[in-house]
């Protein structure tokens, strides 16, 4: 797989609440399984195992934390998938002769077109249920020709940074108030306990960013004990979805959040109709009616303040 890092000058658009809405109730349920998957591993955030089985197939997909220098890379990831390098910088072309206005009608023209299948079948081949539907998908990919073999091995790379750029991202906001964009910023800017939060998060980024990788190793040389004993700390007690009493339900606020429509974009009706459309059960997560999803969405703020 091509181990650059993508990133787009494209201008940031703000997706409009309907197309928001449709997002959140395809995507949440894969996100949600995987943070279920993490909290029955207890105090341990290694991956399921077929997840791992993915950073062992693909050549250098430990490099996707670099998405986590900025945001923008994340989308970027999304587009190559979709479109391929070839097709993006088509599709960029275009773009730079449209205004903002433009640009964000035609990003969301495309986003609805690929969400027209309800049923996602691109992403069986991503996330198999079962071993039989995981040989299969491995045969599809060995019966491809050379060229195009290496072709479906970009495009799945660009799909798992962008599912584990948000992924993360949203994990980061629910541990601990902040995106890990944000974490690994103010870490490269000097901040030890946001170096310290940023590889609870994500343990990948100690030793696959360079910036994490060079500062614990001269903090090692230099015998940074203070420092030392913060981010031994932090490895010792990894990022434990655990403490996220209602993770399905975080997700769909965390989501939210990260869109900028959580705060007044929907009534509580209309969020406990995304809810149910992405498959949350409203008994587990405590929202029987409105007056519990207001109650849930005050915890969920309060949450978004712990250390």
């Amino acid at each position: 797989m091509d181990s650059s890092h993508p990133h787009s000058d494209m201008n940031k658009f703000r997706l409009d609440r309907e197309l928001t809405r449709e997002v959140i109730i395809n995507i949440a349920p894969m996100y949600v399984e995987l943070l279920r998957e993490l909290q029955s591993n207890g105090r341990s955030v290694k991956l399921p195992d077929k997840l791992e089985r993915v950073f062992r197939n693909l050549q250098n997909l430990d490099q996707y934390v670099m998405v986590f220098d900025d945001e923008r890379r994340i989308h970027t990831a999304l587009l190559l998938f979709l479109f391929g390098q070839d097709g993006l910088k088509e599709y960029a072309a275009d773009l730079k002769a449209m205004t903002t206005e433009q640009q964000t009608a035609q990003a969301e023209e495309f986003i609805r077109e690929s969400l027209e299948d309800r049923d996602l079948d691109w992403a069986e081949d991503f996330f198999p249920d079962t071993p039989e539907k995981e040989a299969e998908a491995l045969a599809k990919l060995e019966a491809l020709n050379p060229e195009e073999k290496e072709e479906a091995l970009k495009r799945a790379g660009w799909f798992w940074y962008f599912f584990f750029g948000w992924f993360y991202q949203y994990l980061s906001l629910m541990l601990h108030g902040q995106k890990l964009t944000t974490l690994v910023d103010l870490a490269k800017q000097g901040d030890a306990d946001a170096f310290g939060k940023a590889v609870h998060v994500e343990p990948r980024l100690l030793y696959s960013h360079p910036y994490f990788r060079e500062r614990h190793e001269k903090a090692r040389e230099g015998e940074e004990e203070d420092f030392l004993k913060r981010i031994g700390y932090r490895i010792a007690n990894p990022g434990s979805p655990g403490r996220i009493r209602y993770p399905g339900l975080y997700v769909v606020f965390a989501m939210l959040e990260v869109s900028g429509w959580l705060d007044g974009g929907f009534t509580h009706e209309e969020l406990l109709d995304i809810c149910d459309e992405a498959q949350l059960d409203r008994w587990q997560n405590r929202i029987e009616d409105t007056s519990f999803l207001a109650k849930r969405l005050r915890e969920y703020r309060k949450s978004r303040k712990l250390p």
